[in-house]
């Protein structure tokens, strides 16, 4: 099973992380949830983004 990282601001804008045109995405949920930890501390994205994790 594969898990992605997608955030979501307030008006329902989706992103989703790509690297080479391919979308990121991880074997383990635990994989995924340092990546996101990783992209909030480095503050990669604006902070309004809501980041989830999806199977």
């Amino acid at each position: 099973m594969a898990y992605r990282i997608v955030g979501v601001n307030d008006y329902n804008t989706v992103i989703e992380f790509r690297k080479d045109n391919k979308e990121i995405t991880f074997q383990s949920y635990e994989e995924a949830e340092k990546y996101k930890q990783l992209i909030t501390k480095e503050a990669i994205i604006p902070s309004k983004y809501k980041l989830t994790i999806k199977e």
